[in-house]
C-alpha cells in the first residue's frame, strides 16, 4: 500500500510539472501580437521592420500552414521574421479573416521578391495532325 501511494505522489509531481510548462507556453503565446501599418511591420518580439528593408516574402507555406517568412536587411540588421497566421488572428470568416487582412496589408506595401508556388493550369489536348488525302 505505501508503494502505491508513493507512485501516485510521483505521478502527481510529474503531471504538475507538465501543467506548469504548458501554462507558461500558453501565457507566452497569448500575449503575442503582430501589427502592420503603412510604413512598417512590428513582429511578436517587438522588432519594427520597415517595408523598405524587406527583401523577400516567402509565402509557400501560407496557403497550407498559415506561415510566411520575411527576410530583411538594412538599417535594422539582417534577419528573418516569421508570421504565423493561425497564432495571430486566424483565418475564420466569422472573425473577418484577420491573418488574410494582415498579409494583404503587408503585400500592398512590400516591394521586394515574393516567393510562392505557381498554380499550373492543366494543358488542353494538343491538336491531332490531320492525315492528307
Amino acid at each position: 500500500m505505501p508503494g502505491k501511494i508513493r507512485e501516485q505522489i510521483i505521478v502527481f509531481y510529474i503531471c504538475l510539472a507538465l501543467a506548469l510548462i504548458t501554462l507558461f507556453y500558453l501565457i507566452r503565446t497569448m500575449r503575442r501580437t503582430v501589427s502592420a501599418d503603412s510604413t512598417a511591420l512590428t513582429t511578436a518580439t517587438g522588432k519594427t521592420i520597415p517595408y523598405a528593408d524587406m527583401k523577400t516574402l516567402d509565402l509557400r507555406k501560407w496557403d497550407t500552414k498559415g506561415i510566411a517568412l520575411i527576410d530583411y536587411g538594412g538599417a535594422t540588421r539582417d534577419g528573418r521574421a516569421r508570421i504565423d497566421g493561425l497564432t495571430y488572428g486566424g483565418f475564420k470568416k466569422e472573425n473577418g479573416e484577420p491573418a488574410e487582412k494582415l498579409m494583404a496589408l503587408i503585400r500592398g506595401s512590400f516591394s521586394g521578391e515574393i516567393i510562392e508556388y505557381a498554380v499550373v493550369e492543366p494543358e488542353s489536348d494538343p491538336p491531332q495532325p490531320s492525315v492528307g488525302a
